[in-house]
């Protein structure tokens, strides 16, 4: 009865809870985006296809085992802090490995498509160790700490 509005100031909170929350994911996402070049200008995966076969140069290869390394690295990071993460509330619980997942995964494969054929290492499975679908089991796990 003291504040009339107190729902939505709590909605406020969570919504700012929220945005930082989601900030936590800038370094995993560091690895995926092309910084230098707008979304819809990213090649498609008909010229990546294309560009399968082609030599890089040494530069390039580097550049992309950086970037998946350092992709692992984080998402790996990102997942032993979260497991220790307690969300009681099943519906926000759900809807935050939800937003996760629509928030990462499109970016992610976005990458994971583009690189995944180029002839950039003889190791593979050292520096693609998740596919978009392993990601997503692995936001799946997030807030468990029975998975």
């Amino acid at each position: 009865m003291y504040n009339r509005e107190i729902e939505s100031v709590y909605e406020e909170q969570m919504l700012d809870s929220k945005r930082i929350y989601s900030q936590s994911w800038s370094r995993v996402l560091h690895y995926v985006l092309e910084m230098d070049k707008p979304f819809s200008q990213q090649r498609t995966l008909p010229e990546m296809n294309n560009m399968a076969n082609m030599k890089l140069k040494d530069k390039d290869r580097q550049n992309i085992k950086d970037k998946f390394a350092g992709f692992n690295k984080e998402i790996e990071e990102i997942h032993r802090i979260q497991m220790s993460f307690a969300i009681p509330d099943l519906e926000l619980r759900e809807s935050l490995k939800q937003e996760n997942k629509d928030y990462i995964i499109p970016k992610y494969k976005l990458f994971f498509e583009k690189y995944v054929n180029m002839n950039f290492t003889k190791n593979i499975d050292k520096y693609i160790k998740y596919t978009p679908e392993r990601v997503a089991l692995i936001i799946d796990s997030f807030f468990d700490s029975a998975a």
